[in-house]
């Protein structure tokens, strides 16, 4: 998804506040694309738990990837964001990007292996095909409990990097000239 639009997207979240924090595509700053998904948010930081924001989503991913990555660009603050996929039944796994870079003056990558992905209910079993589901965000504050906080974070080009394929060569001379099919009996084959 080159995030070029907001049409594949929705926001829902814990203890944020709904009509103040707004997805927009905007022209710049981006890294693949004409446009790149800006989101404007703001909480009042709670005593009950730590603020999300989910990014909500259902695209279908082709294939077996090995690695997951998107391009943020944060507010010098620590955000986390959660990625969340669901398998070939909707059960659902999720996997971090770890703390967001302080670095508010360009995009990071950050890559998520397929193979950090754990189950959201251990009783699940991972199948193909996947579906990404929603980037949810763990907001950082910057005020005691009680006091608003906000801010604007950019996502760019969520991507799926596939394992490299190696060729491998036939040494025509290794191959058989003639094969034969004997008797199965007394052993089969």
């Amino acid at each position: 998804d080159s995030m070029d639009t907001v049409a594949n997207w929705t926001i829902s979240g814990v203890l944020y506040d709904p009509q103040a924090t707004i997805l927009t595509a905007v022209d710049t700053p981006r890294t693949m694309g004409n446009k790149a998904l800006r989101l404007d948010y703001q909480f009042v930081r709670s005593n009950e738990g730590r603020s999300w924001v989910y990014l909500n989503t259902d695209q279908l991913v082709y294939g077996i990837p090995d690695t997951m990555m998107i391009d943020i660009k944060s507010n010098n603050l620590n955000h986390i964001a959660d990625l969340i996929i669901s398998d070939d039944n909707d059960e659902l796994f999720q996997a971090s990007t770890g703390l967001f870079s302080t670095n508010s003056n360009s995009y990071e990558t950050y890559k998520i292996p397929l193979s950090k992905f754990n189950a959201i209910d251990p009783a699940s079993t991972f199948n193909f095909p996947i579906r990404i589901r929603s980037l949810q965000i763990k907001l950082w504050y910057t005020t005691p409990i009680g006091g608003i906080n906000n801010g604007t974070l950019y996502f760019d080009n969520l991507r799926i990097k596939y394992p490299t394929i190696t060729s491998i060569r036939i040494n025509q001379k290794l191959l058989p000239l003639r094969y034969n099919l004997y008797q199965n009996f007394p052993n089969p084959f």
